[in-house]
């Protein structure tokens, strides 16, 4: 990834797919206020968590709290019902029909 006011190094902190797109959007500048509470993940260039949940639960990384695995557990049910139960369509179909 690229931002003229990042300086180039290599980051070690282990994150998966879901922190791709908070990461990114830091990079683009994009305010962080604008996303939270919106997005799953984290940036992975302002956090101080190095972990990452596989998809058949193990937790991958160093100095995890039991608190964090948790919540990222919790996360990830909540990803799964969002995409199950096609969430997003269905809002999209409510807000058209109630305009």
């Amino acid at each position: 990834m690229y931002n003229k006011d990042i300086t180039a190094k290599e980051i070690k902190t282990i994150g998966g797919q879901v922190d791709i797109m908070p990461t990114l959007l830091y990079t683009l500048g994009i305010d962080e206020s604008e996303i939270s509470n919106t997005a799953f993940g984290k940036n992975l260039l302002k956090t101080n968590k190095n972990f990452t949940v596989l998809k058949n639960g193990e937790i991958v990384g160093v100095n995890v709290k039991e608190n964090d695995i948790k919540h990222a557990k919790e996360g990830i049910d909540i990803a799964d019902t969002v995409i199950r139960s096609d969430y997003y369509k269905t809002v999209l179909n409510y807000k058209k029909k109630n305009k």
